[in-house]
């Protein structure tokens, strides 16, 4: 099924108002039980889409719109994407997430079938990155919460390239954000 009557110039009340008259009316014969389908602009992060399968919700990045050379594919695609989760769910029953099902699914609606997106979104929130210098002259780079339970001798820690254990005293007070 091609994707059609989308808008030139998409803002979330145009890309809503073709998600409710253009897309769902003709997805599918069970098209009629996902006319309760929610869209809200409102996820943050690098994500593009979620779909909330129990609440029958589409939560869409509205960092999507940044992206006007490619606005169409960044938003139908994602769209149909969490719309064919939705719809999986709701004829299988709880599957593998990018499964075969899915995908039926997704092509059904006129979806790709690509599970990761390659937008430039960026993240939510700055973490704080804790650097350890170890005695081969490697840095190795600690969360907040990893450094912290490190330094309170809680775990231990080890490089997965060399194996060698990471000493709470490499640490050498420096911290950024990332």
């Amino acid at each position: 099924m091609p994707v059609t009557n989308f808008p030139e110039s998409p803002d979330i009340e145009s890309a809503t108002h073709w998600f409710y008259s253009s897309l769902l009316p003709q997805s599918h014969k069970h098209a009629q039980q996902m006319l309760d389908v929610e869209i809200r602009f409102d996820l943050t992060g690098i994500k593009a889409g979620l779909a909330h399968l129990d609440k029958q919700l589409i939560r869409i990045n509205p960092q999507l719109f940044d992206f006007p050379d490619n606005c169409f594919y960044a938003l139908s695609d994602t769209i149909i994407h969490e719309l064919a989760h939705i719809m999986c769910y709701a004829l299988y029953g709880r599957v593998k997430p990018h499964g075969k099902e899915w995908k039926k699914c997704a092509l059904l609606l006129g979806g790709s079938c690509e599970v990761r997106h390659s937008l430039a979104l960026t993240k939510a929130r700055k973490t704080r990155a804790f650097s350890y210098h170890m005695p081969d002259g490697s840095i190795i780079q600690l969360s907040s919460l990893r450094h912290k339970r490190l330094q309170y001798g809680k775990v231990k820690y080890h490089v997965r390239a060399t194996g060698k254990r990471i000493q709470a005293h490499y640490y050498n007070g420096h911290n950024e954000l990332t």
